[in-house]
């Protein structure tokens, strides 16, 4: 009885690190890349000013950047956010606000030169998110983009 218990404790121990191991986690940017590449992107790690992660992307027309935040001298993080910009056209904050208001995911804004700006955060810390809900994340994100780029050239 007590060796079938300890069969079953372990069983479940196992299956439980097996999912985690699964899990995309701010810890390994070069996991984050791998998906990126393996959901149809392109995908190069560099570093950021301070020495942390970064991705450069691009989804067909989009070049796109994943920023790594809450680092540990460069290592440990727990966050990532995507990021994209546009040079032209430069609309107005009424148009920024008007999408902002109709979309749920992403955040647009205006930099100091008037340019736009699209972000979206992901929390990847406490042992990341599934492989399928960070597929379906860059899924989001490539809706977003593209929605926001039609939106901004409207």
């Amino acid at each position: 009885m007590v060796f079938r218990f300890l069969a079953v404790v372990m069983t479940a121990f196992l299956l439980s690190n097996a999912a985690k191991a699964e899990n995309i986690s701010a810890e390994n940017p070069f996991a984050v890349m791998k998906e990126i590449r393996l959901a149809g992107h392109t995908a190069e790690m560099s570093k950021d000013d301070g020495g942390d992660p970064m991705i450069q992307a691009k989804t067909g027309e989009f070049q796109w950047t994943v920023l790594f935040y809450n680092c540990q001298n460069a290592k440990r993080c727990k966050s990532i956010q995507f990021y994209t910009w546009f040079t032209k056209p430069k609309p107005s904050l009424k148009k920024i606000n008007e999408w902002n208001a109709s979309n749920r995911f992403g955040r647009a804004y205006l930099d100091k030169a008037g340019d736009p700006i699209l972000e979206m955060d992901l929390d990847l810390d406490k042992g990341g998110i599934s492989k399928e809900l960070f597929v379906e994340s860059i899924k989001i994100w490539d809706e977003i983009t593209t929605s926001f780029s039609d939106h901004v050239h409207d």
